[in-house]
């Protein structure tokens, strides 16, 4: 913000004293006063949430009701638009006039605490149990609305089934090309507004990706939105974990996905979980570093609670979710992690304190080979060698690139972030320690390659866990999870 300027009701101006980052009136006035101000868009410029941090594309920009206002106690706020005729503006919040350019707000909460999608962008309107749902589509992904209107409204109504309701108020999804790099995704969550930044496309090989990043930010808006923590760094693995999880199965039983990668997920996500799970317990203060970790153990308990309620009782996951939703969606309840664990052992009639203890608050790996009956797969353990990569030799890479001579392949990721050049490579190497075992996305001939590697002075020897369908009549419990018809 710069240019800040306060007007009294005769519309004389005031002295203001900046003090961090407020401002205090000095001189006397009469109310009302008016404010005038101009606001930056570079946010992305610098280390903030950038999940949710406005932007600019070449059709639209996206603003945060916190970034274009002030804090307040006021209700019953009125906003109007001034904007060129031809373009539009997506919010959550209510209007009345047309075009609408006005719109009714009814707290300081609910108007800083939303996303606001102003310019050519594309609308779509969706109405499910009375819960209307505006989609704002912008750029490559306008000719493909179809695809995407058809994921937002049937995984809407599956998770309203899963959470038995729609949490309250009109809600905005915001559907953008992601442009920080060839491959990735971003995405976020303020109340009643989801927004995804990706590059992948609904159909074609990187449909997985894209269906997975729309249905998780979708789940949020009841996991994250309505259902808080009490305490939120030491719940990430549920906030983020479940979310994962139920985004998976969603995406298998609205058929999006198939029940092979689903495994295919779920193999992957226990490897990287198991190489973490000796240094780091699913509550250790949440860091980006431990990112995957935290999503993949929260991702691995709600599948292995799913299927212990199940195996205990004719309860299972879902019914969990429901209890959640309608007890914390009550105005200022926050859920601990013990009130999970009730709520689990109510619904099976059996403890879950020394499961909790070990794999939650514990550094004890999940049990995946006892569970292998239930979903329905063999496991494999062999051991394999992880290449190392030197920090000098990656240091000295051309700036510009990210290219590793003894490998002949284009570094496209690590773990989950982005990297086009030197800086970006260091940056989030500096996040890692020596001897961490960490993903790595390739680009190798055109196609794309992950694999494990450390960055330390020798090579490291794992142990890889495959996971095999055994050919079967009978039905599974990931079978009835995943509602596989045989």
């Amino acid at each position: 913000m710069q240019n800040l300027k306060i007007m009294d009701a005769e519309g004389s101006k005031l002295q203001l004293i900046r003090q961090e980052n407020k401002w205090q009136i000095v001189s006397p006035f009469k109310n009302p006063i008016s404010f005038e101000y101009e606001v930056v868009l570079g946010h992305r410029e610098f280390e903030c949430d950038l999940d949710t941090s406005p932007y600019l594309k070449p059709d639209c920009i996206l603003w945060t009701g916190r970034a274009l206002f002030f804090e307040n106690r006021a209700k019953n706020i009125e906003v109007l638009f001034h904007i060129p005729q031809n373009w539009k503006i997506s919010t959550p919040w209510i209007s009345n006039s047309s075009p609408k350019k006005i719109f009714f707000v009814k707290n300081n909460s609910e108007l800083n605490q939303s996303l606001i999608v102003i310019g050519l962008h594309l609308e779509k309107q969706l109405k499910i149990k009375n819960t209307e749902i505006l989609i704002a589509i912008g750029g490559k992904y306008k000719q493909l609305q179809e695809q995407i209107v058809n994921i937002i409204h049937k995984g809407f109504v599956e998770f309203s089934n899963i959470f038995g309701g729609i949490p309250l108020g009109k809600k905005l999804i915001v559907i953008n090309p992601y442009e920080l790099g060839k491959y990735g995704f971003q995405g976020g969550v303020l109340n009643n507004s989801a927004s995804v930044l990706t590059s992948y496309y609904p159909d074609g090989i990187n449909s997985f990706w894209f269906t997975r990043v729309v249905l998780h930010e979708i789940c949020h808006l009841w996991n994250g939105s309505v259902i808080r923590a009490k305490y939120h760094r030491r719940c990430t693995w549920f906030l983020e974990g479940f979310t994962d999880y139920y985004t998976l199965v969603v995406a298998k039983r609205l058929n999006f996905i198939n029940k092979q990668q689903f495994l295919t997920f779920l193999e992957y996500a226990f490897n990287h979980y198991h190489l973490k799970i000796q240094k780091h317990s699913l509550v250790d203060n949440f860091q980006r570093r431990n990112r995957r970790f935290v999503y993949h153990g929260g991702f691995l308990v709600a599948l292995f609670l799913d299927i212990r309620i199940r195996l205990e009782s004719k309860k299972n996951l879902d019914n969990l979710m429901k209890i959640m939703f309608h007890t914390y969606r009550r105005k200022g309840y926050r859920y601990r992690i013990r009130d999970i664990m009730e709520i689990a052992e109510h619904l099976s009639s059996k403890k879950f304190n020394v499961f909790f203890k070990k794999y939650i608050y514990g550094k004890h790996a999940l049990p995946l080979q006892t569970y292998a009956p239930q979903l329905g797969v063999k496991i494999y353990k062999e051991e394999i060698t992880l290449p190392y990569f030197s920090l000098k030799s990656i240091v000295n890479i051309p700036e510009g690139i990210a290219f590793k001579e003894d490998i002949k392949s284009l570094i496209i990721k690590i773990n989950s972030t982005v990297v086009t050049s030197k800086k970006d490579i260091v940056k989030e190497l500096s996040k890692n320690s020596l001897e961490d075992k960490e993903l790595l996305f390739f680009l190798k001939e055109g196609k794309q390659i992950t694999q494990y590697a450390t960055f330390s002075n020798s090579n490291t020897k794992v142990i890889y866990y495959s996971l095999k369908p055994i050919i079967t009549k009978k039905i599974t419990i990931l079978d009835k999870i995943l509602r596989e018809k045989r």
